[in-house]
């Protein structure tokens, strides 16, 4: 039941790009890879977050995201994700459950 409630969820369409330039030294050259559909949560809904063991007043204002979506094998750090004429670097891919069926990844706008 937890499963099918999260695909219904997955209603907004995301692109993977992958930087296909020779060299890291090269302009980074971003092609589509691969496309799926997800739900795209922000993380901390645009809050200010202190950081733990921080002084007051440092605080995480960048926008991180959370998406959902199905398992698909070769997305890894490198990768970017296009979202409304938006891109988000990935920070993390986790294996939800550890069954291969679904992958939360954390992004941040850049």
């Amino acid at each position: 039941m937890k499963n099918s409630k999260m695909i219904s969820q997955m209603v907004h369409k995301i692109i993977f790009l992958k930087n296909i330039a020779n060299s890291e030294i090269d302009q980074p050259k971003w092609e589509q890879v691969e496309e799926s559909f997800a739900e795209v949560k922000p993380v901390c809904d645009n809050r200010f977050i202190l950081l733990e063991g921080m002084q007051f007043g440092n605080v995480i204002t960048e926008e991180y995201f959370l998406f959902t979506t199905r398992f698909i094998k070769d997305i890894d750090k490198t990768m970017r994700i296009s979202f409304h004429n938006q891109i988000f670097e990935i920070k993390r891919i986790i294996d939800e459950d550890s069954k291969g069926r679904m992958l939360g990844i954390v992004a941040l706008k850049v």
